[in-house]
């Protein structure tokens, strides 16, 4: 995702795009309000990030330039903790998806995340206008499940308020379509397979990546991987959901228990990945229905679908977890 303003009479706008699975969604309007947005299918033989870089052109010649992330205001939404964790957990979760549907439905920013502890939670924003973001959270949050929160305060900073933004890109280090070669314990191998990459100025890099249902001695060939499914989880409390998540860029360390056989477009039965508000989803996915139950009626059914990242990649203990399962193996429970 691109977002990038333009002070106009004395009001920022912003105009910004993201990628979808065959185009892109573009959204524009005034700061603190919903604006508009429009769905764009990309012409054949064009890939998505390419008609989004050439849409986003147009606004980039009239003057709209992106915000860096630290002239970004921190707006933190804080709440009690009590004695069920779990239930303080999704709340806090919900919480965060809320904002990032609030946040950026009105271009101000988006939610970076959480922390619990002392009797607190909390839920941590950059805005590119605290004032606004302020007045937005409180005029939408009047009357829902959240609206029990402790207090709602801005983190000081000693930035300018309005940089140009740096071009350096971080890249994720693979490629949409690599498909990876896991060396696990035992002499034995499994795979996975990156469904889909994001990296932008500044922006941390991801990698989405599917772990298949594939565990042998024998070294998968990429024949060997046009015939392979997603891995279904059933070992201890998963439910049947497919082993997904988004991973950190691409490391040194990584390299050392994977290879990339090569790069081919797999049909993976329930799976579509895309972007929806800076993060994963996967729209071929039933919404989690805890967490859809604190987001309530009328909430946007995308935050349920939202694929779970991964602070540091364990590819390969999924299939070994779950094919001791399958073998009826308890030890750890």
């Amino acid at each position: 995702m691109e977002k990038l303003y333009k002070k106009i009479r004395g009001k920022l706008h912003y105009h910004e795009g993201w990628e979808e699975t065959r185009g892109f969604t573009e959204h524009w309007g005034v700061v603190g309000e919903r604006g508009e947005s429009r769905e764009v299918k990309a012409p054949k033989g064009v890939r998505p990030e390419a008609a989004l870089e050439k849409a986003l052109d147009v606004p980039r010649k009239a003057g709209y330039v992106p915000i860096e992330l630290e002239a970004h205001d921190s707006l933190v939404i804080e709440y009690k903790t009590g004695k069920n964790a779990k239930r303080d957990l999704a709340k806090r979760h919900a919480v965060e998806d809320w904002l990032n549907d609030k946040l950026g439905w009105t271009g101000l920013g988006y939610c970076d995340g959480g922390s619990v502890g002392s009797g607190t939670m909390e839920a941590f924003c950059f805005v590119v206008d605290y004032a606004i973001a302020k007045r937005v959270v409180l005029r939408e949050i009047a009357g829902t499940e959240f609206a029990d929160f402790a207090r709602l305060y801005k983190i000081a900073k000693d930035v300018p308020a309005f940089k140009p933004k740096s071009t350096r890109v971080r890249k994720a280090g693979f490629t949409p379509g690599d498909c990876l070669v896991v060396r696990v314990k035992g002499g034995r191998y499994t795979a996975a397979y990156i469904a889909a990459t994001h990296e932008g100025p500044d922006e941390k890099p991801s990698n989405v990546v599917v772990e298949l249902d594939y565990l042998e001695r024998k070294k998968p060939d990429l024949e060997a991987f046009r015939k392979m499914k997603p891995l279904a989880l059933k070992h201890h409390a998963w439910k049947g959901q497919l082993a997904i998540d988004y991973c950190p860029a691409r490391t040194k360390a990584l390299d050392a228990s994977i290879e990339v056989a090569g790069n081919v477009a797999l049909e993976l039965p329930g799976i579509d990945i895309g972007r929806h508000h800076d993060h994963w989803v996967n729209w071929k996915a039933k919404p989690d229905a805890a967490l859809m139950k604190i987001i309530g009626k009328g909430g946007d059914k995308g935050a349920g679908k939202y694929i779970s990242t991964s602070g540091g990649w364990s590819l390969g203990e999924h299939i070994v977890l779950q094919r001791a399962w399958d073998a009826g193996d308890r030890s750890d429970l």
